[in-house]
């Protein structure tokens, strides 16, 4: 019984406290999400350094194609277009989680990275 007890007290909380944000995963990642109108929208994630900025925000939307929210990973060009033609009623934005939770109606690197206009408005 002592050995639990050692257990409970000494060695779990260290253990449970190192894995917080593990991989960078936490809930303050899904705030942009939170605080925008993302009804009938399609969101393309494009991870910069790990997929873990993607896997935190599966927990969003269930994985069915008549969920409010869709979120897919992002695997070029060509995969957006056949989204595009996929889901035709949706709106299709583009995120970067790295970016501090700014939405994009195209991928940054087809208009350039930093022109405001690329924002939506109202959304971004």
């Amino acid at each position: 019984m002592s050995l639990v007890a050692v257990n409970v007290t000494s060695y779990l909380p260290v253990r449970v406290g190192g894995m917080q944000r593990l991989f960078g995963m936490s809930r303050s990642n899904h705030r942009p999400f939170q605080t925008k109108d993302l009804d009938g929208t399609l969101v393309i994630v494009h991870p910069r350094n790990h997929w873990s900025e993607y896997g935190t925000l599966v927990t969003l939307g269930p994985p069915f194609s008549d969920a409010d929210l869709l979120l897919v990973h992002a695997n070029g060009p060509g995969v957006d277009a056949r989204l595009q033609e996929t889901f035709p009623d949706r709106r299709i934005l583009h995120y970067y989680p790295a970016e501090g939770g700014s939405f994009y109606r195209q991928r940054q690197w087809d208009r350039g990275r930093g022109y405001p206009d690329s924002q939506i408005p109202g959304i971004a």
